[in-house]
């Protein structure tokens, strides 16, 4: 296969034959993987699509390089995509070792799980490049077979996604972080370009992460899974860890949308998510043990919050934080709802707190039972007073997300900025210090955008 630009991705010469044969594969190893258990319903209930279907996620890069976006309203929040694919094709090296593979085809089921074992060993910021190929490329991509070689070769990675709502949209929307292969990524704040592009929120379902993200709740040995879509479901899934087959735990009571969930004592509290008329069920449990459901107390029109951040668990009670003016707190030992003070968000790393305001980021020295500054991010810490947005714990270093307003022309947007932070121990030094291994802006989105939530998923 030649190098070629994007106008000739439409131009990919593959013989009818060979097409045919690598047809002929895909079909024969789904029929075998049916064999082994992954049923149709395993397919849809793992890769959670949604109702979208196949044929449109099998397009989903070609639509991205030929939609024609340019009267679309703030076209640059929905070609982002499109664009980083085109610019791809046209950089794609077909020499490189980690590529040459492709342009020799598939023959073969043997083949086709050479393959599907070659691409579960490179990273998934790769698959937008490889979904560019042929439809057989992008039917594998999203393929059990490769999920299964992944597990295999113990290539797992780190997937940080967020839930935006904008003024335009009826739904919230799904985003993930994308990060560019091979660039050396760099602190953006200490520089005056706005963006380099090689990190940035990519809208999902896509060819950057073809999956509807999942709520995952780990008690004990098992796994369970809330699909984070618009559209309400009353079902919840389960698995063993150290298994890729989901299975259909008992329902909960009511359908919710992109609820969220924590685990305490054995059991899991699942909250949100449902309409007005299921108020009485806002909130509900799950005990493990006998394996139902039962409702908890109606925390009341003040504390039904519609739009819910995080769920956690401090001494024994469980903390909702919202998106709204107040907090709310519930104590299944009494059963009862109470109002809490609006606190920062926090995340655990290498079992220490840290939170970030507009001041500082802090973390919690257990020795003294105080909060301490994080030294050596003065930099960072005067761009935070413009908007605080989320922290995370991203593969043990330090994930920050806020916002900027940027001013074009008659328009006034916002800047989403993303920040990595590597933290560390001096020797014999009892302060925690940090170091900005990279910061660059990741989406442009409306003044009036709402951000929900994060997730972090390991896939």
């Amino acid at each position: 296969m030649e190098r070629r630009g994007v106008s000739s991705t439409r131009e990919l010469d593959w013989s009818s034959s060979r097409m045919s044969q690598i047809h002929q594969g895909v079909t024969s190893t789904r029929a075998r993987a049916g064999c082994h258990g992954y049923t149709k319903e395993y397919y849809g209930v793992y890769l959670g699509l949604n109702g979208t279907k196949r044929s449109e996620l099998d397009q989903g890069a070609r639509l991205e390089l030929e939609q024609d976006v340019t009267d679309t309203p703030r076209s640059e929040l929905h070609q982002g995509a499109r664009l980083e694919l085109e610019q791809d094709v046209t950089e794609l090296d077909w020499n490189s070792s980690s590529m040459s593979w492709i342009h020799q085809g598939v023959s073969s089921t043997r083949e086709l799980d050479d393959t599907s074992s070659k691409e579960a060993r490179i990273s998934r910021s790769h698959y937008p490049k490889l979904s560019l190929v042929c439809k057989t490329f992008r039917t594998l991509l999203i393929s059990n077979e490769l999920t299964v070689a992944r597990l295999h070769h113990k290539t797992h990675e780190t997937f940080f996604h967020v839930c935006l709502k904008f003024p335009d949209r009826p739904n919230p929307s799904m985003f993930t972080l994308w990060i560019r292969p091979g660039q050396i990524l760099t602190n953006q704040l200490e520089k005056k370009e706005r963006s380099t592009g090689d990190t940035r929120l990519v809208q999902i379902p896509s060819s950057y992460y073809y999956n509807v993200p999942l709520n995952l709740i780990r008690v004990g040995s098992k796994v369970y899974g809330l699909r984070q879509s618009n559209d309400p479901s009353s079902n919840m899934l389960v698995r063993k860890k150290k298994s890729l087959c989901w299975h259909k735990a008992p329902n909960m009571t009511v359908a919710r949308a992109k609820a969220l969930a924590c685990v305490l004592n054995g059991k899991i509290y699942v909250m949100g998510g449902c309409g007005a008329d299921e108020s009485a069920n806002w909130s509900e449990v799950f005990d493990i043990k006998t394996q139902t459901w039962e409702p908890l107390p109606d925390p009341g029109a003040e504390l039904r919050f519609s739009s819910i951040r995080r769920i956690t668990v401090i001494q024994g009670k469980l903390y909702v934080r919202s998106n709204e003016k107040k907090d709310s707190v519930y104590d299944p030992k009494e059963g009862k709802w109470d109002v809490t003070l609006k606190s920062p968000v926090q995340c655990s790393i290498d079992n220490v707190q840290y939170y970030c305001d507009k001041q500082s980021c802090c973390w919690y020295d257990t020795n003294s039972k105080k909060w301490r500054v994080v030294k050596g991010l003065d930099m960072l810490n005067w761009n935070l007073r413009c908007g605080m947005i989320e922290i995370a714990n991203y593969d043990g270093q330090l994930l920050i997300l806020w916002d900027k307003f940027v001013h074009r022309g008659t328009c006034q947007d916002k800047d989403i900025w993303c920040a990595v932070i590597g933290l560390e121990r001096h020797n014999g030094s009892d302060e925690v210090w940090g170091n900005i291994e990279w910061a660059d802006i990741v989406l442009t989105v409306p003044s009036s955008y709402v951000f929900i939530n994060s997730l972090l998923n390991c896939v």
